[in-house]
């Protein structure tokens, strides 16, 4: 859900010595960038969740941490999108290997079929 990724935002920035340039940066490069993953459940209960959800969650978060790098920062677009784009792509990549090699094994519990059974 959105909060549970603002209140990982938050945690991440208190626990994990978060750098923010004022106010503004806190607040998109934390809270709405990481609230933003909370998007990758609209696809919950989909046979491809795990993998849509992952590219909607990923790009979502890419575009906010783009346009605060090039907004705040005083960064060029072009530049924000190569700086923000060399972290979140390969992330993106990781987490859709890592999911595909996990979904036959653990596909009742991605897509919640241990929880219908009574």
């Amino acid at each position: 859900s959105l909060a549970a990724g603002f209140v990982y935002g938050v945690i991440q920035f208190m626990l994990e010595g978060g750098i923010a340039l004022g106010w503004q940066s806190m607040l998109g490069d934390y809270l709405i960038a990481f609230g933003v993953l909370g998007l990758a459940g609209i696809f919950t209960g989909k046979p491809y969740s795990i993998f849509a959800g992952t590219v909607v969650g990923s790009v979502a978060r890419f575009l906010v941490h783009w346009v605060v790098g090039a907004t705040i920062m005083t960064s060029p677009w072009i530049y924000s999108a190569l700086y923000n784009g060399s972290y979140m792509l390969p992330d993106m990549i990781v987490s859709l290997v890592v999911f595909a090699v996990l979904y036959v094994p653990l596909k009742k519990y991605l897509l919640g079929e241990d929880l219908k059974q009574a």
